[in-house]
């Protein structure tokens, strides 16, 4: 076996890349924060603006976090061939997606329904 295509060579590969992704999202996340400290300075706009980004990140993270966990399970217990296990995962994107839009339709359209 060659040394390039060893297994610890591509997991070392794969770990540098996760790495350099992580800090150029560091890096890219310190510029937008010095942007709006410069344009908004200290304050209630930039706290809205703030919040604003944080809580659907927040949220997301659980649904989806939720929807795997249920996801997962339900998948590998479904009775028949590859084909209906892809024809059921079709139908959960779907679903979701299609859920995904109306809420976004329906928010854009009445954004007055999320502010209090």
């Amino acid at each position: 076996m060659s040394e390039t295509s060893s297994p610890g060579r591509g997991f070392l590969w794969s770990t540098a890349l996760v790495t350099l992704a992580a800090v150029l999202t560091k890096l890219v996340g310190f510029f937008r924060e010095t942007a709006m400290a410069a344009a908004y300075g200290a304050g209630a706009v930039s706290d809205a603006f703030t919040t604003a980004f944080t809580v659907p990140g927040i949220v997301v993270s659980m649904v989806g976090a939720s929807a795997a966990a249920a996801y997962i399970p339900v998948y590998y217990k479904v009775q028949g061939s590859e084909a209906d296990k892809q024809r059921f995962a079709s139908n959960v994107i779907n679903c979701a997606v299609t859920l995904g839009l109306v809420f976004t339709v329906v928010f854009t359209v009445f954004p007055q329904l999320l502010v209090c």
